[in-house]
């Protein structure tokens, strides 16, 4: 029995890591710090990037215990990173905001810059994956 096992967990923990990531891309994505493919722009939505850190969030209360030490320090790490990136998004919101950037013209702020070559300094999950 404990062979089907080890043999089962060599098989889930690389989709355990692509679920993982998949999510973690998706809250990029919601933060504005990655293009969405379809629109080709990189757009803002707090709420969307909050409910999947929640899923995230969720994901690792349930299974507590069930997990190897690599896919646990994955989720957590990517967890750390992901709630890192939500506090920087939403304080640059809130800073253009209040500085009245593109209030004055009507327009929506700016989303913040993708991390990359020019942003060296910022953290994201995208270069953890």
């Amino acid at each position: 029995m404990s062979e089907e096992k080890a043999a089962r967990d060599n098989t889930d923990a690389p989709l355990f890591s692509g679920l993982v990531a998949l999510f973690a891309s998706s809250v990029m994505q919601h933060l504005g710090k990655t293009i969405d493919p379809s629109t080709g722009k990189a757009q803002v939505n707090m709420d969307a990037a909050q409910m999947h850190i929640d899923i995230l969030d969720m994901l690792a209360a349930k299974t507590l215990g069930n997990l190897s030490k690599a896919e646990d320090k994955f989720l957590k790490d990517t967890l750390t990173s992901l709630k890192l990136n939500y506090v920087e998004t939403s304080e640059t919101l809130k800073t253009q905001a209040a500085s009245g950037a593109g209030a004055a013209a009507g327009k929506e702020p700016a989303p913040p810059q993708p991390a990359g070559p020019d942003n060296a300094g910022k953290t994201g999950a995208q270069n953890n994956a």
